[in-house]
């Protein structure tokens, strides 16, 4: 048992040292989430990061073989492409797709690194920031679980093609979040600007939640995005599962219309 926990210990503070280098370890931190590519986000709003069991590896090589999967790589939403950004770059680190927001500024990006790692950021699709109605800003709850829902599938066709090494470690980060609210709910849901919902406001200045991956399945993908979203709601007050339709008081599927 000693033995195992030990293991458990270096594996979680490898994982920590890649997760710092990125300013995905400390919610209080000024650049919380923004570093790395998450800097290149005009508008950071959410950031997903998947990290193989050896995140110092260099596993994969950004050649036309992989440009070819990466930009093909489809979406476990029937009929809908993954709208991850068309443009694409190289660093010294990642291979990326984009949205440009501006010179050297994107919307949107995801990039699988060398080691494997999948990293997502994301701008306006994810939310927004400044002040309204007495708000620093809204995060949205939709699109946040569609796109945790959407890292995990995808990483697990990666995975499949080079072979990732387990466990790995999913993170989510939603910085700035101190005086905003929840919203882009599923049908049937009061959003914040409705005359008759007072939204609560996240008391937080940033969340981050963790999951470890040990055995992954078919269903992993939605399990773990329905949990990501429980867990956001609560940090806004809710236990409620917005994400899913609601009608005569019954709660329905995930609400897929609201993500775009």
């Amino acid at each position: 048992m000693t033995s195992d926990l030990d293991a458990l210990d270096r594996q979680r503070r490898r994982w920590r040292r890649a997760r710092r280098a990125m300013h995905l370890d400390d919610v209080a931190d000024p650049q919380f989430a923004a570093g790395g590519l998450g800097a290149r986000v005009q508008q950071l709003t959410c950031r997903v990061v998947i990290l193989p069991s050896d995140p110092e590896r260099h596993l994969i090589d950004f050649d036309d073989a992989f440009w070819e999967a990466w930009m093909s790589v489809s979406s476990p939403f029937n009929g809908r492409q993954l709208q991850w950004g068309s443009q694409t770059t190289t660093t010294t680190t990642a291979g990326a797709r984009s949205d440009r927001a501006g010179e050297n500024l994107w919307d949107r990006y995801a990039a699988v690194h060398h080691s494997g790692a999948l990293d997502l950021g994301m701008g306006r699709a994810c939310g927004w920031r400044g002040e309204h109605n007495g708000w620093t800003g809204c995060t949205y709850l939709v699109p946040v679980v569609a796109t945790v829902w959407e890292s995990c599938h995808v990483h697990l066709r990666l995975a499949e093609r080079y072979g990732f090494d387990l466990p790995w470690e999913l993170s989510i980060a939603i910085p700035q979040t101190h005086g905003t609210v929840l919203g882009r709910f599923g049908e049937g849901w009061a959003e914040p600007e409705s005359w008759d919902y007072h939204p609560e406001q996240c008391p937080e200045s940033g969340l981050l939640f963790r999951r470890e991956v040990n055995a992954p399945t078919d269903d992993w993908p939605q399990a773990t995005a329905f949990s990501i979203g429980v867990q956001l709601e609560n940090a806004f007050g809710s236990t409620s599962q917005r994400f899913r339709k609601f009608k005569n008081h019954v709660l329905g599927d995930f609400d897929l219309s609201r993500y775009r």
